[in-house]
């Protein structure tokens, strides 16, 4: 900014004769801002305006050639950056997209695994239910060989039904098996 002295900001416009003025505040003298070359003249009148507007926009800067300058440059860095950075808000949004995509897969799979992890438990309790079913028939007790082939009848039935071994004929087994194992103890 050069040394001299220039009229406050904020500039309003004053019209008076042939040319647009400015109100000096400090002084209550109008300043020409611009001459009009005829009344009508709309060129001068927006070139006044415009004049005024920069003029109050930069109120307060220092150096306003220089500061226009830097504003320039940004904006060009930023015209520059700113589809890589369109671009990186897009990826960034189909990445969170994908991570919740990924989290219920997860979430389902865990669902899933918990129910192979029952089944499995079922199966296994199904085996040794079975096991002692085959113990049982090799009893020379008549009511545990009783017990043993209601057994097998039940795991002919689910699996001729093809149920998984959640249903009620596992339980029904299961409580037979438990039959047996009390059996078999007082057995001996």
């Amino acid at each position: 900014m050069t040394d001299k002295k220039h009229t406050a900001e904020p500039w309003q416009i004053a019209y008076e004769d042939l040319s647009i003025y400015i109100e000096d505040k400090e002084t209550g003298l109008n300043q020409v801002v611009c001459f009009k070359f005829g009344k009508d003249d709309e060129k001068d009148e927006a070139n006044a305006a415009r004049i005024v507007e920069c003029v109050n926009a930069l109120a307060g800067i220092d150096n306003p050639i220089e500061w226009v300058r830097m504003v320039r440059e940004v904006k060009q860095e930023l015209s520059f950056y700113k589809p890589r950075c369109e671009a990186l808000g897009k990826s960034y949004v189909a990445l969170i997209e994908e991570k919740e995509a990924l989290q219920a897969e997860n979430e389902r799979l865990k669902k899933e695994i918990a129910e192979w992890e029952l089944s499995i438990k079922a199966a296994k309790e199904s085996i040794e239910g079975r096991n002692d079913v085959i113990k049982a028939l090799d009893s020379k007790n008549a009511r545990i060989r009783t017990f043993a082939l209601k057994a097998l009848e039940t795991i002919k039935v689910t699996a001729e039904a093809e149920e998984d071994f959640k249903g009620y004929n596992l339980k029904h087994l299961i409580g037979l098996c438990d039959m047996f194992k009390k059996a078999i103890k007082e057995e001996k």
